[in-house]
């Protein structure tokens, strides 16, 4: 009598929001690439001395839902880029893979994370292998914070949001050799009051503005008063005395959204540009100048604190006792 020969199991991937330090040595994951590039820097080393360092990095996308996602990155070490450009060849944006045997990096500060899963793959030592991909699919990371939840910011924390672009203000002083404009983001969400919550982003350029910032203003100009919703990510948002702050970060970039929540935001897009301004509430701080002051051109004052240091030093009573 023959044997029935079992067909070997086929793995079943995990999701990526269960991936953990416990899980990622032993689970696989399917992901996407999402934003590969290349960031340029320069640090100071144990001895003080100022070198240029890069790191490649991407977004992993999880494809069962693209809006758990995390950091992943290419550190280079001593001199050599070859194995930065070779990680641009492979890892493409769009294209996808199955990930087993993640390593994760530790020691990331949670503020620093702007992604949903603060998580930062250590693609060196990560294994991924190729898998098909049909024609005309798309995959792209689906922020899922809401203007509405940014209230609960308690800590300075960097975050990612898809929004409709409600306005652009106009253009003022920023601090030396800088402007800052208002670009004001709305979705929808409201708070527990029944109000409408609209972020205002504090976007500064240079006087001599930037490709990437002329980019970025080109883009939300065209996208403001429209169906058009963008995805913004790595926002500097933080708590303040009369309110909160939100900004770019020095890892900050855009595009233009496409997924559910960008459907969901063209569809409520006339309901929401209809809220008058008594009905909704803008989360903001008053914005001076002078936050942005060039300290190294100010004059010193004289403090009493120079003559703390006489206190420190015994008297000559006090010996004798």
């Amino acid at each position: 009598m023959a044997l029935k020969q079992e067909m070997p199991k086929q793995e079943v991937p995990f999701s990526l929001a269960e991936l953990n330090q416990r899980s990622a040595p032993l689970a696989t994951f399917d992901i996407g690439i999402g934003y590969p590039r290349i960031d340029d820097y320069e640090y100071n080393d144990k001895a003080n001395q100022k070198k240029k360092g890069a790191t490649f990095r991407c977004i992993i996308v999880c494809l069962q839902n693209n809006q758990h996602y995390a950091t992943a990155e290419l550190t280079m070490r001593g001199t050599s880029r070859r194995p930065l450009e070779d990680a641009v060849k492979k890892f493409k944006a769009g294209l996808r893979f199955r990930m087993n045997g993640t390593r994760l990096k530790g020691n990331n500060k949670q503020e620093f994370l702007h992604t949903p899963l603060k998580l930062v793959i250590d693609l060196a030592a990560t294994k991924f292998d190729p898998i098909l991909q049909r024609d005309g699919e798309h995959l792209a990371a689906e922020p899922p914070m809401t203007t509405a939840q940014c209230r609960a910011l308690r800590s300075p924390q960097r975050f990612d949001i898809t929004a409709l672009i409600d306005s652009i203000g106009d253009t003022r002083p920023g601090g030396p050799n800088r402007d800052v404009r208002d670009v004001i983001l709305v979705d929808g969400s409201k708070d527990s009051s029944g109000k409408l919550v609209e972020v205002k982003l504090s976007y500064f350029t240079s006087t001599t503005t930037t490709e990437a910032e002329a980019g970025f203003l080109d883009l939300v100009t065209k996208a403001s008063g429209t169906k058009r919703a963008i995805s913004l990510f790595a926002i500097q948002g933080k708590p303040t005395e009369d309110g909160y702050n939100f900004s770019p970060s020095k890892d900050f970039f855009v595009f233009e959204a496409s997924g559910p929540k960008a459907k969901d935001l063209t569809d409520i897009y006339q309901q929401v540009a209809l809220v008058p301004k008594s009905e909704r509430v803008t989360l903001q701080s008053s914005f001076t100048p002078q936050e942005r002051r060039d300290w190294s051109q100010e004059q010193g004052i004289q403090v009493f604190s120079l003559h703390l240091k006489d206190l420190l030093r015994p008297n000559r009573s006090s010996r004798d006792r």
